[in-house]
């Protein structure tokens, strides 16, 4: 927090694949310069796009397909992110394994997700968080459109977007998180 403000990056899609990997191994830092202006910020919110191989192939459905080894994940702290989003066409690129590989490490190191989960239920779970006394609710929802191709005995779930379902949740957690007011 800076003056009484309280700050709230937003980053768009984090992908570690590829020369990342070969950057971890060698203990680069490639997120030198924008760390310093995130590490800043009260929250740091990034679509986590590059899920953890697995080791039980490829969801071949879909192309392309990305993924990253798990420990490359750890670039996450280096921008200081506090939450991931995974409602998006890449979170079942490594099947169940990756998936499960990827919530083990963000559970882990204490990085809460939303939008996908292994109910529907839990993919449309918000996250509530609470800086100087404001509260502060993020869902996370995807577009068919997108097509993450999930196969018909996926076991992950994603929020799918629908209009009158995202204005119920609104309304949900608007009185949901609603203070009595003093009498």
């Amino acid at each position: 927090m800076i003056n009484n403000l309280i700050t709230i990056s937003f980053l768009g899609d984090i992908s570690f694949n590829d020369k990342y990997n070969d950057l971890y191994k060698k203990n680069c830092k490639p997120f030198k310069k924008i760390s310093k202006v995130l590490i800043e910020s009260d929250c740091v919110i990034g679509n986590l796009e590059c899920i953890s191989k697995g080791d039980s192939g490829e969801n071949l459905l879909k192309r392309p397909r990305l993924k990253t080894n798990l420990e490359t994940l750890n670039y996450l702290k280096d921008l200081n992110i506090k939450i991931v989003t995974l409602a998006h066409n890449h979170v079942y690129d490594n099947l169940l394994d990756g998936y499960m590989k990827t919530i083990g490490f963000l559970t882990n190191s204490s990085i809460p997700h939303i939008g996908a989960g292994l109910s529907y239920k839990e993919a449309g779970e918000p996250i509530i968080i609470e800086y100087s006394g404001i509260e502060f609710c993020f869902l996370n929802y995807v577009t068919k459109d997108t097509n993450p191709k999930l196969p018909n005995n996926s076991r992950v779930y994603l929020n799918w977007f629908d209009e009158k379902r995202i204005k119920e949740h609104i309304h949900f957690f608007l009185v949901m998180t609603e203070k009595p007011k003093s009498v």
